[in-house]
């Protein structure tokens, strides 16, 4: 496995953090500015596989005695030819610990209070983060996830066939991005269709990534020119990266 650090970034009037995938216990804040987006209609088969392969980790990990999440809606997205088997063992991957980062610094964003609380929560997702229905979101909040059609379309499926709602009083609403051949996110029309849907740029926001398995530098460098455009102050991104998102080396992997 290839090392990382974490991304942080000085710039002005932001707070960024991105998680790498490897295990580590310290994560910090920064000022940050930065990103931009788009929308899409097929993603590639590895796309949805490697997204179900994460939700079948995730209903894993909830199902174990002291989980470091509890994700409900996990199981229903897992590869259903593919059952969800869990291996045994003690040892806890950098999904696992990135998504606990991401749900709790996600809780506490949106449970500060001041004169202007953060309602406004980004996903850059696969399409199958379950964020939306699972996490505790304070009345009004609204959440976008910005992801491929392709994959967010089968979660959606299965996730009304089990009844998932959002928490009543928020909305959510769907972006979707349009990767490129290699499954890059280079487009940059996410952003317009981010406005369209209601996201206001004058209102503080949160936003995290999770589960770009395709992601590389360039792509980073997109969604963080999107972002900065879109984001007022005191806005906070973070996320999980790939060691390929913060390495010009084609060839490194996480």
């Amino acid at each position: 496995m290839a090392s990382a650090s974490f991304l942080t970034k000085s710039l002005p009037h932001r707070a960024i953090t991105c998680l790498p995938r490897t295990p580590t216990s310290s994560h910090t804040r920064r000022r940050f500015a930065s990103p931009r987006c788009g929308p899409a209609d097929q993603a590639p088969v590895n796309l949805l596989t490697a997204a179900q392969e994460r939700a079948g980790r995730r209903a894993i990990e909830s199902s174990r005695e002291e989980p470091l999440f509890h994700d409900p809606y996990a199981a229903c997205l897992a590869d259903v030819e593919q059952p969800v088997v869990d291996a045994g063992g003690d040892g806890v991957g950098y999904y696992e610990l990135a998504t606990r980062f991401i749900d709790e610094e996600l809780m506490e964003a949106v449970a500060s209070g001041g004169d202007a609380p953060l309602r406004q929560v980004v996903l850059l997702t696969d399409g199958m983060d379950t964020r939306p229905y699972r996490l505790p979101w304070p009345s009004a909040t609204t959440v976008f996830d910005v992801s491929p059609s392709a994959t967010h379309n089968v979660a959606v499926e299965r996730l009304e066939a089990v009844g998932a709602r959002i928490r009543r009083g928020c909305m959510l609403r769907h972006v979707s991005v349009e990767l490129s051949e290699d499954g890059d996110w280079t487009d940059e029309s996410w952003e317009r269709n981010l406005v369209s849907v209601g996201y206001h740029g004058t209102r503080p926001s949160i936003w995290a990534m999770q589960g770009l398995q395709t992601l590389t530098a360039e792509g980073l460098k997109v969604i963080l020119r999107c972002v900065s455009t879109l984001a007022m102050k005191d806005s906070v991104f973070l996320g999980e990266l790939r060691c390929s998102a913060i390495s010009d080396n084609p060839q490194a992997s996480d």
